[in-house]
């Protein structure tokens, strides 16, 4: 069970402070899954409704209007998954400490589980979404300083791609690692 711990500790969160007790860091990481999830949502929200042929919710919430969101959005994207991993992890490592009864180290688990989060803390991404990110972040900043950039409308479609490349990275990720640790835990 020592050895799980401890590979759960090699994950490496994008908000430090291993100081902290488990519960501490657990609460800050679910508050941060919860802007992510509103934030992302805002931005589908945005994209669809850009999509659609006929006006529905605020003009607020238009496409030309949405560059500096873009922008974050990204950001967002990126890194939002990340929160979700290290909740699943934490959580688990609670119940690891927590528990009265004694898991047994099962090493195909824990190879599994090593597998997993080195290739989370491996934050290289298939060139696609370097491509996209990059595109995304140049159109975004140009129109942003020029307020009709003309190519701007085109970039809806190439977003949408984005958002659910990273949505299915996400998916196959997260299923990979609860997994996992739904196996360990229930053995």
């Amino acid at each position: 069970m020592q050895n799980r711990i401890a590979i759960i500790e090699t994950f490496k969160s994008f908000l430090g402070e291993r100081k902290k007790s488990i519960d501490n860091r657990l609460r800050y990481v679910e508050i941060l899954k919860f802007f992510t999830a509103a934030f992302i949502l805002l931005v589908i929200i945005i994209i669809i409704k850009s999509l659609l042929p006929f006006n529905i919710l605020s003009d607020k919430l238009e496409w030309n209007n949405s560059a500096v969101v873009i922008i974050f959005s990204i950001t967002y994207l990126l890194h939002g998954p990340r929160y979700f991993y290290e909740s699943k992890l934490l959580k688990h490592l609670k119940t690891l400490k927590k528990e009265e009864k004694e898991f047994a180290d099962n090493e195909n688990l824990n190879v599994q589980l090593r597998t997993t989060i080195n290739d989370l803390n491996n934050h290289k991404k298939n060139w696609f979404i370097v491509a996209s990110v990059v595109i995304i972040m140049i159109s975004s900043l140009i129109h942003v300083i020029i307020d009709d950039f003309e190519y701007w409308k085109y970039l809806k479609i190439p977003f949408l791609l984005f958002i659910i490349l990273i949505s299915f990275d996400f998916l196959k990720n997260y299923n990979r690692l609860s997994k996992n640790i739904k196996e360990f835990e229930e053995q």
